[in-house]
């Protein structure tokens, strides 16, 4: 999970020139400025989200003893130990763009991701994924044995809704790490530009 939502955000900063006019004219002045952004504070990102992840893991945990019976745990479990489930798990995770998700905090006023972003990107993944992946029968009849579908979706969209609360709680002294991080490196880039004009 790490480094992926570390290939996730770096994504997100990188386009945000093509999400955001004011990043588009800051990038157009001094090109590179948003990977020299990233480069400073993708550190102090893998740190907040390795100690932060534990916490979701425990929503996540919570959410599944309350919602699904022993035996349907066992068989996700089960499931998700399949060739067909690696894949998925890997599929899904490997295509979730969350670009349009950055782009909605930065539209945002409280500056968060909407959850309805969040779970477009989670859709199309699954989509993406579905579409390309090599499905072995014994494996999906496994998980269908479980629970039923329309009972997996459910209980999808209440680990999607968990989620994007985890993704939208922000410790205020982290946040303020980032921005200064981000602010020191965009200034340092600016006269390192200026320096060679």
């Amino acid at each position: 999970m790490v480094p992926l939502n570390m290939t996730w955000g770096e994504r997100a900063v990188i386009a945000l020139p093509e999400q955001d006019g004011d990043s588009k004219t800051l990038e157009t002045a001094y090109p590179g400025i948003h990977r020299a952004i990233w480069t400073a504070a993708a550190p102090e990102l893998k740190r907040q989200l390795e100690a932060d992840l534990p916490q979701l893991w425990a929503r996540l945990e919570t959410l599944f003893v309350a919602e699904l019976s022993e035996k349907e745990i066992n068989g996700l479990l089960r499931f998700y130990r399949t060739p067909t489930g690696q894949r998925m798990i890997e599929g899904i995770y490997g295509n979730v763009d969350l670009t349009g998700a950055i782009a909605s905090m930065s539209k945002s006023a409280d500056g968060e991701m909407s959850e309805e972003s969040i779970s477009l990107a989670s859709e199309l993944a699954k989509r993406k994924t579905i579409s390309g992946l090599d499905l072995d029968a014994a494996d999906m009849r496994l998980l269908l044995a479980t629970m039923p579908l329309d009972r997996l979706r459910a209980t999808g969209a209440k680990v999607q809704k968990a989620t994007s609360e985890w993704v939208n709680t922000e410790d205020p002294k982290d946040q303020e790490k980032i921005n200064a991080l981000m602010a020191d490196a965009a200034e340092r880039f600016v006269q390192e530009h200026e320096s060679r004009k």
